[in-house]
């Protein structure tokens, strides 16, 4: 039997770490970072594994990374292939399990819309045409994006939502087969969210072991898709109520 489960947002005042009020806190100013025009997704992550987390920034023309240095950021550019469109998605990990980071960007230009991995080689760069082109049946927009291994194969697996504007609004389930391959999961084994902006999170709601998905939306009540053995069937109002 699934548990009744309720959500509480709160806003707090005061930081958990050091017990100041935020709204006392003075703001701390770091580097300038070299962006160029009008940023629509980043990501942070240690791409060359000296310690440091560097960031890939999603600007009008592209992606670019900035490279974190004893002095500030360099910034970087190399050949993603996406020199027009919109990226509103990046994250960054090691989607291979080989131990190199490796990048996830989601991609919308009208009817080519899809995944692209870029896969790395360590040095944290991405030569081409090292990536993976992860294309679907009907024209979505990649935006917010979750990562988790929901099927419990030592793979991350990605779920995403398709925002009115950029695409077939809905939720969709991308599967890591491992080596490299993925497949999206069917309406069946992931059901669709409504035509709403929605944010995902995979978390194990009930402590069963396998991740569950929340789909967290602007316009539309808040959903729960629990997580049987690797498909997903979504929570009553009774299971989640909506506060």
């Amino acid at each position: 039997m699934r548990p009744q489960v309720v959500l509480l947002v709160v806003s707090l005042l005061v930081s958990p770490v050091c017990g100041q009020s935020l709204l006392q806190a003075q703001p701390v100013e770091g580097p300038v970072l070299p962006i160029v025009g009008s940023p629509t997704a980043a990501a942070a992550h240690d791409l060359d594994a000296d310690g440091d987390d560097d960031l890939v920034v999603m600007e009008d023309t592209g992606p670019v990374i900035l490279r974190k240095q004893p002095a500030g950021f360099v910034r970087e550019t190399f050949a993603s292939g996406l020199t027009s469109g919109v990226v509103p998605a990046v994250l960054a990990g090691d989607f291979d399990a080989d131990g190199q980071a490796d990048l996830l960007l989601g991609w919308y230009w009208g009817v080519n819309a899809a995944l692209r991995v870029w896969w790395g080689d360590g040095s944290g760069t991405f030569p081409v045409p090292n990536f993976t082109i992860i294309t679907f049946s009907s024209n979505v927009g990649p935006m917010p994006i979750a990562a988790a291994d929901v099927d419990n194969d030592g793979d991350t697996d990605f779920v995403f939502t398709s925002q009115p504007g950029y695409g077939t609004p809905g939720s969709l389930l991308v599967r890591n087969l491992g080596n490299r391959a993925f497949a999206v999961a069917s309406a069946a084994q992931f059901p669709a969210a409504p035509p709403s902006f929605s944010v995902p999170f995979c978390v194990d709601v009930d402590g069963d072991g396998w991740r569950d998905v929340v789909l967290v939306s602007e316009n539309a009540r808040t959903r729960l898709y629990w997580n049987n053995a690797g498909n997903f069937i979504e929570a009553t109002t009774a299971q989640f109520p909506v506060i």
